[in-house]
This record gives C-alpha cells, sequence and structure tokens, in this order.
C-alpha cells in the first residue's frame, strides 16, 4: 500500500498490503476490480480481509489527508462522518452501516485517520 498523488492505493504486491490493527494483521483488498483507487472524494475504500477466516470482511475507510497536512476539507468531511455514524449507532438507527471504530494508520510514513464499517452487500452506485 502506498500514498501517491493524493490517493492510497493497493500495492500489486500482496504482502505490502497488510495493516495492523489492535495487534491483529488484516490484508486490504479491492471493493472490486474496476476500483484501483476505489471511491470517495476525501477518502478511499478497502475491503477489511482477515486472510485466517476468523472473522468477516469489513470495510476501512482511511481519510486521503495525511494527518501532516492538517484539519483541511478533507479531514472535516471524514470526521463528520465518523460523527453522523456514531450518532445513528447511540440512536439505533436502522439501515446504517455499521461503525465498528476509528484510529490513526501509518501508510508510506504518513499517518491517516481511519474507520472500519460493516461490508455492505449491495453498492448505492
Amino acid at each position: 500500500m502506498r500514498f501517491e498523488r493524493g490517493n492510497i492505493l493497493l500495492s500489486p504486491n500482496e504482502e505490502d498490503n497488510f495493516v495492523q490493527i489492535d495487534n491483529e494483521d488484516f490484508l486490504l483488498l479491492s471493493l472490486n476490480e474496476d476500483y484501483q483507487t476505489s471511491k470517495g472524494a476525501s477518502s478511499n475504500v478497502f475491503i477489511l480481509n482477515d486472510p485466517n477466516g476468523d472473522s468477516e470482511d469489513n470495510v476501512i475507510k482511511i481519510c486521503k489527508s495525511p494527518l501532516s497536512i492538517g484539519n483541511n476539507a478533507r479531514v472535516k468531511r471524514f470526521k463528520r462522518e465518523i460523527r453522523a455514524f456514531k450518532s445513528a449507532k447511540r440512536n439505533g438507527l436502522r439501515n446504517v452501516v455499521e461503525f465498528m471504530k476509528e484510529g490513526i494508520i501509518e501508510i508510506d510514513i504518513e499517518e491517516f485517520h481511519y474507520f472500519v464499517m460493516d461490508k455492505a452487500d449491495n453498492d448505492l452506485v
């Protein structure tokens, strides 16, 4: 995985696409083969796969702006999305994808906000 031209891209070498979250290793995969960088104006979205098969696939959404840039429009939008997910969860709203966790992830020596959510079976597009 690498940060290039404002996008987080998967590496052709699968071993480079592992991330560690809560001391567990996960493999990042494309949502589908049509999207090299995935979708999103302010973030990139990937399947968060447990290579051991101990858990279901989830989705990880990673903000495209590194923390070193500061609190720009992309970061503000990303944080608003996290707040909306938390509010939906807190208020028990139905038909909203389950928000699981948020944190900071390192890619190419830069740090980025991320959050993990349930993987939906269908896309809205």
